[in-house]
């Protein structure tokens, strides 16, 4: 990967987002002409716009690179409800993303 002009004015942010499209998560911003490119997801995610308040990983890619257990997230495959008492991202056990 190379980097221009962002890194001077993302630094360690950049760096992020761009190696972890070596871990195979996509971009998620929009591509096509718009005046919000960051309009599906904002600055909640690095792979989004890396410069917003919550700029972390969302908890799918977490899981997606192995950094949030099996044990730690509910799927549901059939219709249904379940109750789920989730646990903040900062503490290592509890339930994470439903």
């Amino acid at each position: 990967m190379t980097f221009g002009q962002d890194m001077w004015h993302w630094g360690a942010k950049l760096v992020a987002h761009e190696t972890a499209h070596t871990f195979g998560l996509p971009d998620l911003y929009a591509f096509e002409a718009s005046s919000d490119a960051h309009r599906f997801i904002g600055g909640w995610d690095v792979m989004g716009l890396i410069g917003g308040r919550g700029s972390q990983f969302f908890a799918w890619h977490s899981w997606k690179l192995g950094w949030t257990g099996d044990g730690q997230v509910v799927c549901r495959a059939t219709k249904g409800s379940d109750t789920v008492y989730l646990t903040a991202v900062e503490y290592g056990s509890g339930t994470k993303w439903r």
